[in-house]
């Protein structure tokens, strides 16, 4: 008896004893937590030592850091999302066709229809493009601010405002009139004449830091804006100051996502997009290099036929942003208007020399003396088609042209998307 009275003893001993544990646990929790509370939070306010706040960026050692992200996100928005510039622009035009699975993309071009405000990709495109302006502007005043007067010779400087330049020429290209920071819309010649200020500056201040580069790409810049401005003797005297087998390019790498060229993603890896069947027949007739493309089988959407390009083949692709080539048909165009037929085909031809006959591996042919205006305008179009495909060059030049029939959109633009719509007052 007296055993098992010892072992039930025991017995509510080993019960218990866990219960008590659990329960000073309890209590022991509590009071730190009390503890804690009382004492107030400051253990909890650390700063993570590898994140970056505003105060960082106002320092002379983040400034190539500013201008490094301002160039990145330039290029993000000219080829690395699905809404990418040269992609989503060649869709509305006559150089892609959606042959896959995106119905975003399905709604501008199976069948071609207007664009609706909501359409996501379009949303995506404005949203990068826009970024990429905001970014570089910032950036810009910051580096001011930062250096002060000796901002006025620096190459940072330079660089930052000639990648501003571009998104405001991207911006008028694509959209037309445009909101800058919630405001109202400003015309798409004053969006122009913002990009002119701002290779303008570059141009001052690259010549002062001897950054040439720079100045070179800001004089390209600037007659390219000059030309969609109608101001062809502007554009011409910058076009002049452009060497010869000059090339400026939207950099991409295959180092992360961000840095990818999707234009070549979508139209090779993935079968997205097509070469266009107009430029599928325009380059069985001509042969010319700079359109050449291959039937690559049957799209993803099952049914139409997939071909692919050769402009870009890789995920580290460049993307052409501005080139000699574009002065040279510039100044033929000028010339064309002044009544110099000779001269413009001259500037014509030396273009088309740099490009080869990809059935017999030459140069190719020259254009023949004409004293027919009209032919010699239509081989102006003509090489700026071929020359800037798939660059997001098409819809400003159907524009400029009067092609705007062949922009699978009324107004000959793309619309300001929802995104900007419910947020800016400004705009209905």
């Amino acid at each position: 008896m007296i055993l098992k009275l010892e072992e039930i003893i025991m017995s509510r001993s080993n019960f218990i004893n866990p219960i008590r544990r659990r329960l000073w646990y309890v209590l022991f929790s509590l009071a730190i937590t009390l503890s804690l509370c009382v004492s107030g939070c400051g253990i909890f306010d650390v700063e993570n030592p590898g994140s970056i706040v505003e105060e960082d960026l106002n320092l002379e050692t983040a400034i190539p850091a500013i201008v490094a992200g301002a160039g990145g996100d330039l290029s993000q928005a000219i080829g690395n999302t699905l809404g990418s510039v040269v992609t989503f622009s060649g869709i509305i035009t006559d150089e892609l066709q959606h042959v896959g699975s995106y119905p975003t993309w399905r709604e501008v071009d199976d069948p071609a229809q207007p664009i609706d405000i909501q359409n996501i990709t379009l949303n995506n495109l404005w949203q990068s493009c826009s970024r990429a302006r905001w970014v570089a502007d910032d950036g810009a005043r910051r580096i001011k601010e930062i250096l002060g007067a000796d901002a006025n010779k620096s190459p940072h400087l330079a660089q930052i405002l000639v990648y501003s330049g571009f998104t405001h020429l991207v911006l008028a290209d694509l959209f037309g009139d445009v909101p800058f920071d919630g405001g109202p819309l400003v015309s798409q010649n004053d969006v122009y004449q913002r990009a002119v200020d701002r290779f303008t500056e570059a141009i001052t201040v690259g010549n002062a830091a001897g950054a040439g580069d720079w100045v070179n790409a800001a004089h390209a810049g600037r007659a390219r804006a000059y030309h969609n401005m109608n101001k062809l003797n502007d554009a011409v005297a910058d076009a002049n100051m452009v060497p010869d087998g000059y090339r400026f390019d939207a950099i991409f790498s295959d180092n992360s996502d961000r840095e990818r060229n999707y234009s070549f993603w979508a139209n090779i890896t993935r079968n997205e997009s097509s070469v266009s069947a107009e430029i599928r027949e325009l380059y069985a007739q001509t042969n010319d290099s700079r359109i050449r493309c291959v039937y690559a089988g049957i799209g993803g959407d099952g049914n139409r036929e997939w071909w692919t390009q050769f402009k870009y083949t890789s995920f580290s692709a460049p993307i052409r942003l501005v080139g000699w080539q574009e002065m040279e048909l510039i100044k033929a165009e000028a010339k064309h208007q002044a009544g110099d037929l000779t001269g413009a085909i001259g500037h014509i031809n030396n273009v088309r020399a740099a490009a080869l006959d990809d059935t017999t591996g030459a140069p190719l042919e020259a254009r023949p003396a004409s004293n027919d205006a009209n032919e010699v305008k239509n081989w102006i179009i003509h090489e700026r088609r071929v020359e800037f495909f798939f660059e997001g060059r098409r819809m400003a030049d159907c524009r400029h042209f009067g092609l705007t029939s062949i922009i699978k959109n009324d107004p000959p633009f793309f619309p300001i998307p929802s995104y900007e719509r419910d947020t800016n007052p400004n705009i209905p």
